[in-house]
């Protein structure tokens, strides 16, 4: 993608979209997950163009097929350089960094798609505080950029 960004840098999403799982709850479809989505689903349709929000990131894993689990499809996890934060945005049709390339947010990394364990095209975020807890991305600092 390039130097390719957003048009409102720090948002994560190019189009906006209603959260359609979220974060906790329980859901039967979530086998692999012990029925619980650890993630917020943005409902959202495929190629919608994705982008880290705000700060410096680098990226921790970056695959296509599911290497880091391939429930997750295609996905990006990156950590924020500033304040050791991470995000993983998964089940995208198209992966456009790398391990362990340095990047800004409002660039565009991917976009959605239907990869892995879904039921149809959305986004799914996962959030980890500073200390690698996992947590609600609606109640983190990134909520804004959604």
């Amino acid at each position: 993608y390039g130097n390719e960004a957003l048009t409102n840098v720090g948002k994560m999403l190019g189009v906006s979209g209603p959260i359609t799982q979220a974060f906790g709850n329980r859901n039967p479809i979530e086998r692999f997950s012990g029925g619980v989505n650890y993630g917020t689903d943005i409902g959202v349709g495929t190629g919608t163009k994705v982008a880290l929000p705000k700060g410096r990131w680098q990226v921790i894993d970056a695959n296509a097929n599911g290497g880091m689990n391939s429930g997750y499809g295609n996905s990006i996890y990156a950590q924020n350089l500033e304040t050791g934060e991470k995000l993983r945005m998964s089940h995208l049709s198209q992966v456009g960094v790398k391990k362990g390339d340095v990047i800004d947010g409002g660039q565009v990394v991917g976009q959605t798609g239907a990869t892995g364990n879904v039921t149809g095209p959305h986004l799914d975020l996962e959030y980890y505080n500073q200390n690698g807890q996992i947590g609600d991305v609606m109640n983190s600092r990134y909520r804004g950029a959604i």
